[in-house]
């Protein structure tokens, strides 16, 4: 692969070749507020959607710590809709991870398990 500077090219070219090569991969994605938001979620799982629909997804809560204490972790609602993202675009294998830093009560947990479903926590 040709290098790309100061762009994604090579990262979205990545599952492609994987898949190509036989391996077996999982993705994972953190959201953070600012960074990376529901807008890159869909496009990243656009990508390998087009490559595999059945590749494992994993949208993570960034909390903050060392020198990014200054952004702030997502909201329950943001990473609801980071997980509607990754749905439309079509991965079906998709699921949610560093819970605790969005959910802080029992109703909170309910409101995940009942909209993204239990399995996908």
């Amino acid at each position: 692969m040709k290098s790309e500077r100061g762009s994604s090219g090579n990262i979205l070219k990545l599952p492609g070749a994987m898949k190509e090569r036989g391996f077996i991969f999982e993705v994972l994605s953190l959201y953070i507020p600012g960074w990376v938001e529901t807008d890159q979620i869909g496009n990243i799982a656009t990508e390998l959607a087009s490559v595999d629909a059945e590749i494992p997804f994993t949208i993570l809560a960034f909390f903050p710590e060392y020198k990014m204490r200054d952004v702030p972790s997502p909201t329950l609602w943001q990473m609801i809709e980071a997980y509607r993202a990754a749905k439309d675009a079509g991965l079906r294998r998709i699921k949610l991870g560093n819970l605790h830093v969005v959910a802080h009560t029992r109703e909170e947990y309910e409101t995940l398990e009942k909209i993204v479903g239990r399995e996908n926590l």
